[in-house]
């Protein structure tokens, strides 16, 4: 090859290598952006539902979703947006006795709207082994809350 065929290879790998420089930097800004939203994560309202009015209501509709919520093991796709749904109850019902109860049974309510919360939010964005280990947590806090009544 002749010296000015090196010298435009030269040139066009430089400018090459800057171009790839430049994508590297926007990925690395993009990321950063990703996880402070990540951190700030709010759960979109995807459904409305009325608040729950008395306390027969509310056990009636906390029972029932647990119970819906402990049937699901394989948190696939299908099953992680099932949970989702299935949070908008049952954070109504959660919501119910954090409210109106007082004591040590208000605080594992308050305990509890925390981590359907956070079962909330993980399942409704495919998170599985974080949904699993909310769920968990709501599942021994739900324990604690029934056998103090």
């Amino acid at each position: 090859m002749k010296k000015p065929h090196y010298l435009i290879l030269c040139l066009t790998l430089s400018i090459g290598f800057l171009g790839c420089q430049k994508d590297v930097e926007t990925v690395e800004e993009n990321s950063e952006i990703t996880l402070s939203h990540e951190q700030d994560e709010k759960p979109i309202q995807h459904l409305k539902l009325e608040d729950i009015a008395t306390e027969s209501s509310a056990v009636e509709v906390m029972q029932s979703t647990t119970e819906q919520l402990r049937a699901k093991t394989t948190l696939d796709a299908l099953e992680l947006h099932e949970i989702h749904m299935i949070t908008y109850s049952l954070e109504k019902a959660v919501a119910f006795f954090a409210e109106n109860l007082s004591g040590a049974r208000q605080v594992t309510a308050q305990e509890m709207a925390v981590a359907v919360e956070e079962v909330h939010l993980s399942s409704e964005n495919n998170r599985k082994d974080e949904t699993k280990a909310a769920l968990d947590q709501y599942f021994a806090l739900f324990e604690s809350f029934t056998k103090g009544s």
